[in-house]
């Protein structure tokens, strides 16, 4: 155990050193708030003051996680090991900024809260973050900090154990559309075919005859290849199915489908199904439940797990639906536009409400990479994208953390515009997951 020394112990400093210890490092840590008691005790020691505790591996407080407001906060930076870390302190203690500080700001995305800079679809923009601006979106800052740390520690205190932690990888799917065109309905179907026409379209026109005729596979029913894969190689595995009211981002099959339900049996036999709440359900009170609920009958026991449609989130409304609809973990924490690590970490992490300046229940999982953002966002071809999967598994392996993709059944297809991409998201199970 860590005996750690703070002058007054406040709910951002109970969760910024519970993130580190506890959650990070799996090492036990009592937060002492009288000085005497601190230096009369045995083993490690940390203190988080602004003066020097003799005996004590010292860092020097920002002052940050003494407020409980929310602020417009005027961050300086330390140049440290090459990256520019927010809240520089002073000389004298261990490190020339404070981590535990910076942790805090990154991981409860301090800087969300209130942002008025949004994209089309009212998202917190990738370049709007200091993690982007400084150039360390791509690193999980978070969990290099706390092997840095670690290192301290075993330097002065060699007697302490601290295991290493063991990287873990985790590939999800999301299901916007179980089916390209199977399952549309009279109306929709119909509609298909007239925008193929409108557009001259025949490859789709054509192709849409010979699903519905029985000829062919739809191209976006990826299901057996994708059971095929992950028993392959054995990875934890999860799964989101969009299950919301027909709308203008929420095009999916209507969750009464049989074929829908057949498949979302055949992924619960792989691993966890969780429910990819609508664009809708955000406008909705209830939506999230009743979303929820649909998905709760079908596989037959409470779903616990979400990620939301779009990654359309804003702190911390989402949460708080989430919470109220009960939801245990979530795995939005990432961006539609840039890869990398959108709360500077790759360990799950409790949620920390800053309007209400208290732990939540909610679990969040960032992930680090997604297909739609390695096509789409950042023009890149499969062999590029293998590259980029891999440079960021291995950041992620490095600090023994946690690698979680995002994929899509329809990017599997090899169909059009995905045409190659099946073996990068084989290449990812491969090669992360081994």
């Amino acid at each position: 155990m860590i005996n750690i020394f703070v002058p007054q112990i406040t709910p951002r400093i109970e969760y910024s050193f519970n993130l580190y210890f506890r959650e990070i490092l799996k090492i036990d840590i009592h937060l002492e708030s009288n000085l005497e008691t601190f230096k009369s005790s045995s083993g490690a020691k940390i203190s988080y003051h602004t003066e020097l505790v003799e005996g004590a591996l010292n860092f020097i407080p920002a002052g940050l996680l003494s407020e409980s407001a929310i602020r417009a906060v005027d961050i300086e930076y330390a140049d440290h090991n090459g990256i520019q870390c927010p809240f520089s302190v002073a000389s004298g203690g261990l490190l020339p900024f404070d981590p535990f500080a910076a942790a805090f700001y990154l991981v409860t995305r301090y800087e969300e809260y209130g942002s008025a800079n949004k994209d089309r679809l009212g998202r917190f923009k990738a370049d709007e973050s200091i993690a982007f601006k400084k150039g360390f979106l791509e690193k999980p800052v978070v969990n290099v900090w706390a092997m840095e740390i670690a290192a301290l520690l075993k330097g002065k205190y060699p007697e302490l154990e601290i295991r290493d932690s063991e990287f873990r990888f985790i590939s999800t799917i999301d299901v916007d559309n179980a089916f390209a065109y199977l399952e549309k309905g009279m109306l929709r179907t119909l509609g298909g075919f007239a925008k193929s026409i409108f557009y001259l379209d025949f490859y789709r026109f054509f192709e849409r005859i010979s699903v519905l005729l029985g000829i062919r596979k739809d191209p976006y029913d990826t299901f057996d290849h994708i059971t095929e894969l992950v028993k392959k190689f054995k990875v934890d595995f999860k799964s989101f199915f969009l299950l919301g009211d027909y709308g203008t981002l929420d095009k999916n099959v209507p969750h009464t489908s049989k074929l829908l339900q057949d498949r979302i049996s055949r992924l619960l036999e792989l691993g966890e199904v969780g429910i990819h709440p609508s664009a809708g359900s955000a406008k909705t009170h209830g939506g999230v439940e009743k979303e929820k609920n649909r998905l709760n009958s079908i596989v037959g026991n409470p779903v616990e797990i979400s990620r939301q449609h779009y990654l359309l989130f804003t702190l911390p409304d989402a949460y708080t639906k989430l919470i109220a609809a009960g939801i245990k973990s979530d795995y939005s924490m990432g961006y539609s536009t840039h890869v990398g690590f959108r709360a500077s970490i790759c360990t799950p992490f409790p949620f920390f409400d800053l309007t209400s300046n208290s732990l939540s229940e909610l679990k969040v999982f960032p992930f680090a990479v997604m297909d739609v953002t390695l096509k789409n966002s950042l023009n890149q071809v499969p062999i590029q994208g293998i590259k980029t999967i891999n440079q960021l598994s291995e950041e992620v392996r490095m600090v023994g953390g946690t690698f979680i993709s995002v994929w899509h059944n329809e990017s599997l297809s090899e169909n059009l515009e995905w045409s190659g991409w099946s073996v990068v998201y084989e290449k990812m199970l491969e090669q992360a997951g081994s």
